[in-house]
């Protein structure tokens, strides 16, 4: 069954937060408040929220019903050396990071996070991690347009590190996704929001 759904649209974007999106790798996307998960395409990997956690812990966000920008760097796994986008990404060498891997949620949120938001012209308050929700959607998508519009852009899933999102877990641990070994697209675990791990990286998401 096809949905109909209203896309508004797209704010506008100053210059420099267009200079920052060539720049850093940021995409467009469209994120419908109308979508939920019963309404996903048959061959969608939907997230496997009871594999790893507890569900009833699980913060849970719906989508927003707003256009964001959203890193298309490529997830990298644990301790390559090479890092995040196959060792070149100019936005963690423009936030003065070696690597994205080791930082913790809190770290994120106090420092590197407002720092982004001023590289991308933005207010802080715009700039984020993705909600689990929102990064489950946007990797599917992205899978979607490499399929059928013959695109390149990353498959979130294909790596055996996570990423950390927003969504809070039992109180104080925070989702992280996409951990090849634990489901790929659909592996949903959580972690201390004050954690270093090794093994979690991040992406930025922008709401415009």
């Amino acid at each position: 069954e096809r949905l109909n759904i209203l896309v508004p649209p797209v704010p506008t974007i100053k210059a420099k937060t267009r200079k920052a999106m060539e720049m850093y790798g940021l995409r467009l996307v469209f994120l419908p408040k109308e979508l939920t998960e019963k309404d996903y395409p048959m061959d969608f990997v939907k997230p496997n929220w009871g594999r790893c956690l507890t569900v009833d812990g699980i913060e849970r966000r719906p989508l927003p019903g707003r256009w964001v920008l959203v890193e298309t760097i490529q997830k990298s796994n644990w301790k390559d050396p090479k890092g995040y986008g196959n060792g070149n990404d100019p936005l963690a060498k423009d936030l003065g990071l070696p690597s994205r891997f080791s930082i913790s949620w809190d770290d994120l949120h106090m420092t590197h996070l407002p720092s982004a938001a001023k590289l991308l012209g933005l207010s802080k308050k715009a700039v984020r991690l993705t909600t689990a929700e929102e990064w489950q959607w946007i990797a599917y998508a992205f899978l979607w347009l490499n399929r059928h519009r013959n695109m390149t852009l990353p498959n979130f899933g294909s790596t055996n590190s996570w990423e950390w999102c927003e969504n809070a877990y039992r109180g104080d641990d925070r989702l992280v996704m996409g951990d090849r070994g634990r489901g790929g697209l659909g592996g949903v675990g959580g972690c201390w929001h004050g954690d270093t791990d090794d093994g979690i990286g991040f992406r930025v998401l922008a709401v415009l």
